[in-house]
């Protein structure tokens, strides 16, 4: 009994991270920021004028308005390309995110179809879905933070581009204008949604229970009382 409770509690789930990890490899936290960071700096990085892309959009805007300079725009242009830079980083952010965290589904996936051939880990994978600490929640409350993070970014842009002149490092917004700024809060998805993502250790938990019933069943009755 002790060796089975150690090969199913100890070395199956341990063995099952390790083959996820092997399969389905992920890049190290240095060479991602390094690839979004190439990414971003081929377009507007939201900071520097001389960027050619800026540039363009100065010029279109300046098109646009029949102006000759930034300082005649009817907006601030420094929040115009902040808003444009943050668009794009962001985007570029988000491609690189999904395709890290569909690395670590397939990784988890391993563990998850384990859960077939080990009741623990299918009872471990359902629970923390319960309990709402598994990954899925993790990237559901990493998406929502994310959502909240931009738009509160692009709301400070649009103040910038619409209610402060361009070059103007002086002006001071009133309380008012930070009371418009919501808090963040955070609902945690319905257990059905919780469910849904645990499908294969619900399967799992089925079959043991099928196949234990039936076992215990067939031995109560060869079993003879005397």
């Amino acid at each position: 009994m002790l060796g089975i409770w150690i090969l199913f509690c100890v070395i199956t789930p341990k063995a099952a991270a390790n083959l996820g990890a092997n399969l389905y490899t992920t890049p190290t936290k240095a060479q991602m920021e390094a690839d979004v960071h190439e990414e971003v700096a081929k377009g507007i990085d939201g900071h520097n004028s001389q960027d050619e892309r800026a540039e363009a959009l100065k010029q279109e805007l300046l098109k646009k308005y029949k102006v000759q300079t930034p300082e005649e725009l009817p907006v601030n242009f420094d929040g115009i390309l902040m808003a444009v830079g943050e668009e794009q980083s962001s985007h570029v952010f988000q491609e690189h995110f999904v395709e890290l965290t569909g690395t670590f589904e397939k990784q988890n996936s391993i563990s998850e179809y384990a859960g077939l051939l080990n009741p623990y880990l299918a009872v471990r994978h359902l629970s923390m879905g319960m309990a709402g600490s598994d990954f899925s929640h993790y990237i559901h409350f990493q998406k929502m933070a994310e959502q909240y993070r931009y738009n509160q970014s692009q709301k400070l842009n649009h103040i910038q581009a619409t209610q402060i002149k361009y070059g103007d490092k002086e002006t001071r917004l009133s309380g008012e204008t930070w009371k418009a700024f919501t808090p963040f809060t955070y609902e945690t998805p319905p257990a059905e949604w919780a469910l849904g993502n645990h499908i294969v250790s619900i399967a799992g938990m089925l079959l043991w229970l099928v196949l234990v019933s039936t076992v215990g069943t067939r031995l109560i009755d060869k079993t003879k009382i005397a």
